[in-house]
């Protein structure tokens, strides 16, 4: 019994000396975000562009092209490996073709901070895309980035891939010479960009 209880004790105190000295490490590291402190950001990005059929393996039908997005960002962090990530971003969307849209997208991501200095991020969420005077559907799609921060001197810049996907965008109609439907096809959008930004 004595030694089952020095056991435990042993067990306790070990326990409590890790705990500290993980506060510790988090207080010493000032690149580790604290739960409740939030991060803004700004960037440009270049972006590719397709617009692809649903049932569609071919991608020399695709149409595609490429053009640019300005946004902002800002962070919640909920501690130094997660945070909520918001953003607003304008977008030209050139899909070659003579179709070029412009949007508004609203992406909102869960993102998990790694790396010894946590600058590393891979971020998966939703993003809604609003088109802006044009025949495309506005709807919901899927968002995945993965990014690195970058400082140099006091600031600190960063690069990231950014991806999103939406369905059902566009329907199209294939007629005959006598305007007879021929066959109908739901189009989808595939944006993926590479940005630079700062943040603050």
């Amino acid at each position: 019994m004595k030694q089952l209880t020095i056991l435990f004790l042993c067990l306790f105190l070990t326990t409590i000396i890790n705990a500290q000295s993980v506060e510790i490490d988090d207080s010493i590291n000032p690149e580790w975000r604290q739960s409740g402190d939030i991060q803004f950001g700004t960037y440009f990005g270049y972006t590719t562009n397709i617009l692809s059929e649903n049932t569609n393996f071919n991608d020399e039908d695709d149409f595609s092209g490429n053009s640019f997005l300005i946004g902002a960002q800002a962070d919640y962090f909920l501690g130094k490996n997660w945070s909520l990530k918001a953003r607003l971003n304008y977008e030209k969307r050139d899909f070659g073709n003579n179709i070029d849209v412009d949007y508004i997208t609203v992406p909102l991501a869960v993102a998990w901070h790694f790396g010894k200095n946590r600058r590393w991020h891979l971020a998966l969420g939703a993003a809604y895309n609003a088109s802006i005077d044009s025949e495309m559907r506005s709807g919901f799609g899927t968002d995945l980035n993965i990014g690195v921060i970058i400082p140099i001197s006091k600031l600190k810049f960063f690069i990231e891939i950014d991806g999103i996907t939406q369905t059902d965008v566009l329907d199209i109609t294939v007629t005959d010479s006598n305007g007879n439907p021929i066959s109908n096809s739901s189009l989808n959008s595939n944006r993926s960009s590479l940005n630079i930004g700062i943040l603050f």
